[in-house]
């Protein structure tokens, strides 16, 4: 068992039970179209969320509409609830969701369901739930279930790490482990956004040499840097003194033809020349930015 599964077999999360036993995978009668059963289900499920917090209580009638007329389609109206449901940051009732799709609908469930609810917990900081579902779908998935893990269900639960907040959140250390362990066992490669992420977590985590490190591995694998890696980096290394190396990164992404520096991006630059004691190659990134036509932020000055 790798690092990461041991990691979230320890994890206690409210209203998961998902994650314990089995998960029947039997069709559901009529296809994924709503049939007697499936609209029962539905139903059930509306009398559950009657009883949650209001956040839950306002996605109602994306899953009342989605019960009106007989051919209903049974993803097309959870996906409705699901929306709905980030829309207020109902984390719970997300995961209350996609468990009783999972018990009901199991050939309903798709990785769109699945993103939906780890986004909503990843905007309501409730990380651990993110990973617990995404643990879910990898489950799902290798018994033979209906949804197949994506890499945009992954990178989402990156993001969900990546979005904690202070500099000793084992959130930011599980970012990372995700990008190495889970991508691999769903058979797929990091992208830009998968690394944008985990550098982020890692700047917020205050270890800017593993995003050094991390920023250079990116090459070797065919993964193009955009402009919040680049920004990211800068400012993470000028947060811990690494002046020069920072300048290093910033001359890295003039050179990049497919990055266009903006404010942030000169700001973070500005205050490493700064840093380093550099004064005169501070004011020649200040008026290169104004040459290149970007407006300057307040941390320009």
């Amino acid at each position: 068992m790798s690092k990461l599964a041991v990691w979230i077999s320890t994890l206690t999360v409210a209203a998961l039970p998902l994650l314990a036993g089995g998960i029947a995978t039997s069709p559901v009668a009529g296809g994924i179209r709503a049939s007697p059963d499936a609209r029962a289900h539905m139903v059930q499920h509306l009398n559950e969320l009657r009883s949650m917090p209001p956040p839950a209580t306002r996605a109602l009638a994306a899953l009342d509409a989605a019960l009106l007329g007989a051919c209903v389609e049974v993803p097309r109206g959870y996906r409705s609830a699901l929306a709905e449901l980030k829309s207020k940051n109902a984390w719970r009732a997300s995961v209350h969701t996609i468990t009783h799709m999972l018990r009901h609908s199991p050939d309903a469930v798709s990785a769109e369901h699945f993103t939906l609810a780890i986004n909503t917990c990843g905007a309501a900081g409730r990380w651990e739930a993110a990973i617990a579902l995404l643990e879910a779908l990898f489950k799902h998935s290798e018994r033979g279930g209906s949804a197949s893990v994506d890499l945009q269900c992954v990178n989402s639960a990156i993001a969900a790490c990546a979005a904690c907040p202070g500099r000793s959140c084992e959130a930011h250390e599980c970012a990372l482990r995700i990008m190495r362990e889970s991508i691999p066992r769903a058979g797929l490669r990091a992208d830009t956004y998968s690394y944008a992420n985990v550098l982020h977590a890692l700047s917020r985590g205050g270890d800017s040499a593993a995003a050094l490190e991390l920023f250079c591995e990116m090459p070797r694998h065919g993964v193009r840097p955009n402009l919040h890696v680049y920004a990211t980096l800068i400012a993470a290394l000028g947060r811990d003194g690494r002046h020069d190396e920072a300048l290093g990164v910033w001359d890295a992404a003039l050179a990049d033809a497919n990055v266009a520096p903006d404010a942030v991006c000169y700001g973070a630059a500005i205050n490493s020349a700064i840093g380093a004691k550099r004064p005169g190659r501070a004011l020649e990134i200040f008026d290169s930015m104004r040459v290149a036509g970007v407006v300057p932020d307040e941390g320009c000055y």
